[in-house]
């Protein structure tokens, strides 16, 4: 049985916050843009399977019921706990929730020198003087940053950033820019081969729209496939490669096609279908007629060729490119 909390390097104990921020940083270790070596897939498949068990209670729940009767149980852990010297088992446990272990005072006179020294006044010129120079310093700074990224034309900015500093770089959803009356054919390049889809401009305006920005824009460029469900969809479009990122906006729901064999659809969050919006950037591919999702998520387009390269592709695979023809 895996061991999925030596995984995800938490105790058995650990708090939700404590697993998100563990995979958060677990992710980012091993994400293709910062650890190109072949292990990385399988660590972040492992990772990936781990965290989809301990961040559902209910799931969690069972794996720690499963988990005690086996030699990784609790018991067995208790033990090894017990077996550690006291001041070691402190700083274990300090450094695995990010804290640093408590030092004890060495010298008691030098500590009374320092809490001496810290009670003297401090000369308020002094502080005054050094808020207006970093004051000063700022609005000096401010006239050469560049201005925050903010949907329009697209311009291939996207494509110019590491795909983790794409996350949350957009400020609110892209204008309309696309022709209803027109068609879009996106292309989603990836090493086994292409996917061609058509999209559906007259069923998802906004969905539509929003995709073809971020592809002219670069968005998608080298992002990967953090999702692959056998038999059911492939996901990307997440910068952060786990899930949980986007370009910092929401879409609407347009519900209205049906998930047929090769249905490009939004992802979103869980709630009420009719007013929980899509996510901004993260879309899957069926894998087969998915009738259960229907009237759950934005289908926006439909795969026209390339269904054998949909089936091909395998958690982690980068999508090279994504571009659109308009006609």
């Amino acid at each position: 049985m895996k061991d999925y909390y030596r995984v995800l390097q938490v105790d058995s104990l650990a708090e939700q916050e404590v697993i998100e921020a563990a995979y958060r940083r677990l992710a980012r270790k091993y994400h293709p843009d910062n650890n190109p070596s072949s292990g990385a897939t399988q660590q972040m498949q492992e990772i990936n399977e781990a965290y989809d068990v301990l961040r559902d209670r209910v799931k969690r729940a069972q794996y720690d019921k499963e988990r005690t009767t086996s030699r990784l149980g609790f018991e067995k852990d208790g033990q090894r706990e017990k077996q550690r010297p006291a001041r070691e088992t402190e700083t274990a446990r300090h450094t695995e929730y990010g804290k640093q272990p408590r030092k004890e005072k060495k010298d008691q006179h030098r500590t009374g020198e320092h809490e001496h020294v810290a009670t003297n006044k401090i000369n308020p010129v002094l502080i005054g003087a050094i808020i207006l120079l970093v004051i000063l310093a700022l609005f000096a700074l401010s006239n050469f940053l560049p201005a925050p990224a903010s949907p329009g034309a697209s311009s291939g900015g996207a494509a110019k950033l590491a795909s983790q500093q794409r996350s949350e770089m957009y400020k609110a959803a892209p204008a309309m820019t696309i022709d209803v009356n027109k068609s879009y054919v996106a292309t989603i390049k990836t090493a086994k081969g292409s996917i061609v889809a058509e999209l559906y401009p007259k069923d998802a305006p906004q969905h539509v729209n929003n995709f073809v920005f971020l592809a002219r824009d670069g968005f998608f460029n080298n992002l990967t496939f953090h999702r692959v469900v056998a038999g059911f969809v492939i996901q990307g479009g997440d910068p952060l490669g786990t899930g949980t990122g986007g370009p910092g906006y929401n879409i609407p729901p347009e519900i209205k096609a049906k998930h047929t064999n090769g249905a490009l659809a939004m992802a979103r969050q869980g709630g009420p279908a009719q007013t929980t919006p899509s996510s901004g950037s993260q879309f899957y591919i069926t894998l087969a007629p998915q009738p259960g999702l229907d009237g759950q998520y934005t289908v926006f387009g439909q795969v026209t060729s390339g269904l054998d390269v949909v089936a091909k592709i395998a958690l982690g695979d980068v999508i090279q490119s994504v571009t659109i023809e308009e006609k």
